[in-house]
């Protein structure tokens, strides 16, 4: 949903997952060994928005998150979910019968439509939702 509104929108921006609603970085419990799991989920969840979306419009990275003392926390990492403007006009979907979602607001942009989120972990056959914890919205 983050990701047709942001290509809905027409703006580039980042949704980033472990970061608390202070923008305090908590980062997301995900073993190192899940991450190619966990990128190839997140492809095969982009390939399902319809009209296909562009490869180079949408990206991911698993950013290392390190304590007070600097010091890298194992197994932890801040996910971003990087988002070019898109031009084409194209209302982008989750799905073809879905809703159209978008953004609205300025400063703390809020999803218009509804507000299910896709099961992500489901789509990398993880056992948890912990995804879900501390979405953040940045234009």
């Amino acid at each position: 949903q983050g990701i047709c509104a942001f290509l809905n929108s027409g703006v580039s921006g980042s949704i980033f997952i472990g970061i608390d609603h202070k923008n305090t970085i908590q980062g997301i419990e995900l073993l190192s060994t899940d991450h190619d799991a966990f990128k190839s989920g997140f492809k095969n969840m982009v390939c399902l928005i319809v009209p296909k979306v562009n490869p180079s419009l949408v990206s991911i990275v698993l950013h290392d998150v390190h304590d007070a003392n600097r010091s890298l926390i194992e197994d932890c990492c801040l996910i971003e979910s990087k988002v070019l403007k898109d031009d084409s006009g194209q209302m982008y979907r989750i799905s073809p019968d879905s809703m159209a979602f978008w953004f609205c607001g300025e400063s703390n942009p809020e999803l218009a439509g509804s507000h299910k989120w896709p099961d992500v972990a489901a789509l990398i056959g993880h056992k948890s939702n912990q995804y879900y914890k501390n979405i953040l919205f940045r234009s």
